[in-house]
């Protein structure tokens, strides 16, 4: 018993130092991107965190922005940053257990005010809302729609930007947690 004791602190250890030398490396690939572009590094801006509403914004606490990249791309700001949040949750015996929730987000100022566009997966909790009347926007592809929950108060903008060439590469590439919002 004492060798499984020793043998689960011993991996845990090579488990941060293991992830700690990943995240100095990713942070140098970043930083050198940043410079080779003219961007800029920075390591935490929280002021992101609660900058947009809506999904994932709007969840957990101990909400913050790492390794924010900004700068320009095409002539518009850019900012890329990768975005967490933390919820919790205590089983029957009162044990509390931490979940940290953790997204890549990358925003961009468009030239001209646009209707809020969100496009989230589907889950058990939205087909519930849609069972209960809160309809989202059906788009031409019954694949999609199974996969993906549409909400906008332009049907037509959302139709014109989830053209079938969008909706597929959504469907295709993106993870089950993928937001994709225009707000």
């Amino acid at each position: 018993m004492t060798w499984l004791i020793v043998g689960g602190i011993a991996l845990s250890i090579v488990g941060a130092v293991v992830n700690y030398v990943l995240a100095k490396k990713r942070r140098e690939l970043l930083a050198q991107f940043a410079r080779s572009n003219g961007w800029t590094l920075t390591l935490e801006d929280d002021r992101l965190a609660g900058r947009w509403d809506g999904t994932p914004f709007d969840a957990g606490d101990h909400r913050q922005a790492k390794n924010v990249l900004s700068g320009a791309w095409r002539g518009r700001p850019i900012a890329a940053f990768d975005y967490s949040y933390q919820t919790h949750s205590t089983d029957s015996q009162g044990h509390r257990t931490t979940s940290t929730h953790r997204f890549p987000v990358c925003a961009t100022a468009m030239p001209t005010l646009l209707p809020r566009l969100q496009v989230t997966r589907e889950n058990d909790l939205t087909r519930l809302g849609g069972a209960l009347g809160f309809t989202d926007i059906e788009m031409e592809s019954e694949d999609f729609n199974r996969a993906f929950r549409v909400t906008c108060p332009d049907r037509k903008f959302a139709s014109d930007v989830l053209h079938p060439r969008m909706m597929e590469m959504l469907r295709r590439h993106s993870r089950r947690d993928t937001v994709f919002r225009v707000a």
